[in-house]
């Protein structure tokens, strides 16, 4: 699955997008909150009505951030 840009010229892999954001949020957050990086182990929720293949797709993109996330469904 793509995603297309802003000007609808490029397109991007969903899970890329996913990650890149997930990624920028964690960094931010240890900044903003002058903490070390992976000094805290994150969580990731999701809403009940996401189905296991949301899930998969979501657990899949914060592994790729590598090490702190815990996803607060099922494996």
């Amino acid at each position: 699955m793509t995603i297309k840009d802003e000007t609808g010229n490029k397109k991007l892999p969903l899970q890329t997008v996913i990650r890149e954001s997930i990624a920028y949020f964690k960094k931010h957050a240890e900044q903003f909150l002058l903490l070390k990086e992976n000094a805290v182990q994150w969580v990731l929720t999701l809403p009940a009505i996401c189905n296991n293949s949301q899930k998969e797709f979501m657990k899949s993109a914060a592994k790729e951030v590598k090490r702190g996330f815990l996803c607060s469904f099922p494996f």
